[in-house]
């Protein structure tokens, strides 16, 4: 097999190979730890076209490479004698066939570059965000309602005891004083998040909310007070049923919480919130 159609059918198959690897994510879920599940049609769309394309590389492998300058030199030159012919034959075909070389030539920084997303889907398991992601962030703003915009301030589809960690922290962003919510029952889910500075017997629930991709991700969260057996353990996601309570946490008027059971559960197959 010639060189050039080698690096056609290398070229397919690693086209192929990147769009196997999305199709893989989409299917097993795990592209939504990166992008937000409404921008999954774009990413099915160039799963389509990688493999269109893919596919396009047989049917040059079957093309034989033609020069047309090999033809036009040829015309130009039948009236010359003979020697003269066959110098400028032999110069078009050598220019002719440098161009297919050219053509169809794939650099080692390009094959690298195009394999790179399959290699690192490979050898790193795909994670959604999580208690590591935390660090150096400041949890548990002031509730204010100017912070809220009106559009969102209305979970009229829900009862308290459906909110998640979003749905609360629209709903206390939405009010003047937090401690109108004290004695609704709540049950949410989220992982943990242990900070020091909370004191004994605090931590927090977080969750990550996700408008376009993991970089815009940030954190919702709930201080939650439980009084039972040990704390569970930094990212270990748990669901907890208990009521609100409005404290003051270090000079900051927060909800808070009051855990009646902390029930350890698997990650959910799609962890984050979408705003």
């Amino acid at each position: 097999m010639s060189r050039p159609r080698i690096q056609l059918a290398f070229k397919a198959l690693l086209i192929f190979a990147l769009a196997l690897f999305l199709y893989g994510r989409i299917v097993s879920g795990t592209l939504y730890f990166y992008i937000n599940q409404r921008f999954a049609i774009f990413t099915f769309g160039a799963v389509v076209g990688l493999l269109a394309l893919a596919a396009s590389y047989p049917i040059l492998r079957r093309k034989p490479p033609t020069a047309s300058t090999h033809d036009d030199t040829h015309h130009e030159h039948e009236a010359d004698d003979h020697a003269s012919h066959d110098l400028a034959h032999d110069l078009a075909h050598d220019d002719a066939h440098e161009h297919v070389h050219e053509h169809y030539r794939l650099t080692w920084t390009g094959a690298f570059i195009v394999f790179l997303p399959v290699l690192l889907g490979i050898l790193v398991a795909p994670q959604p965000l999580g208690a590591p992601a935390l660090d150096n962030r400041e949890l548990g703003a002031d509730v204010r309602s100017s912070s809220m915009p009106a559009a969102v301030r209305q979970n009229a589809t829900k009862t308290p005891g459906d909110y998640n960690l979003l749905d609360w922290q629209n709903t206390f962003l939405s009010v003047e004083d937090v401690r109108s919510f004290d004695g609704e029952p709540a049950n949410v889910t989220g992982f943990v998040y242990r900070d020091p500075e909370l004191g004994d017997g605090l931590f927090w629930l977080v969750r990550f909310t996700v408008s376009c991709c993991v970089a815009d991700a940030s954190p919702v969260n709930l201080a939650v007070r439980w009084h039972g057996e040990e704390i569970p353990a930094d990212n270990q996601w748990v669901q907890i049923s208990g009521v609100i309570d409005a404290a003051n946490l270090d000079s900051r008027k927060l909800p808070i919480l009051v855990a009646q059971s902390v029930e350890p559960v698997p990650p959910p197959n799609q962890p984050y919130l979408y705003r």
